[in-house]
């Protein structure tokens, strides 16, 4: 019974060898914060806090919806229960969160506060970031393979809500 526990955690451990959850510091999360609560501050919209509970809901989210996308499954109906922004990174070059915030943040430039739409591009995310009612924001950062490296951060509450201006 032992020999086959251990050939069960084995395999397990194997089959997850080509993920890693990057851990989380102080600086990382600032990483995150920095550059949301920049923008925010930009268009007069109060700074977000961490929380360490969509923290770990993005982790979860980050495996789910990576191992489903390789293992060539549908991605499943998104709860709306919280905002969220991805963004992955191919290749040797270092790609943190602060450079994809300001991926996010750089949407800027399609939006347009008038007509309240994207125009010449896309502008969801951008959106997110500086979404009024949004309080809080958790991050997560997985590496897979050599040079994939996927990113997500989830809001509370969450944001883009049609027919409403973020700020």
């Amino acid at each position: 019974m032992r020999m086959k526990m251990v050939i069960i955690i084995s395999y397990v451990s194997i089959l997850l060898l080509p993920f890693c959850i990057l851990a989380e510091s102080p600086e990382y999360q600032q990483q995150y914060l920095h550059g949301h609560n920049a923008a925010r501050a930009s268009v007069g919209v109060p700074p977000l806090t961490w929380d360490e509970n969509l923290e770990k809901k993005a982790h979860e989210f980050l495996k789910k919806h990576i191992i489903d996308h390789l293992e060539g499954k549908p991605r499943p109906s998104e709860s709306h229960k919280y905002g969220h922004n991805l963004a992955w990174h191919v290749g040797p070059e270092k790609f943190t969160g602060k450079v994809a915030t300001a991926r996010w943040v750089a949407e800027k430039a399609h939006y347009d506060h008038e007509s309240n739409s994207c125009i010449g591009g896309d502008c969801e995310c951008y959106v997110q970031v500086v979404w009024k009612d949004t309080t809080e924001i958790g991050c997560a950062e997985m590496k897979w393979k050599k040079d994939f490296i996927f990113f997500a951060c989830l809001y509370s509450p969450p944001g883009n809500i049609h027919a409403h201006r973020p700020y």
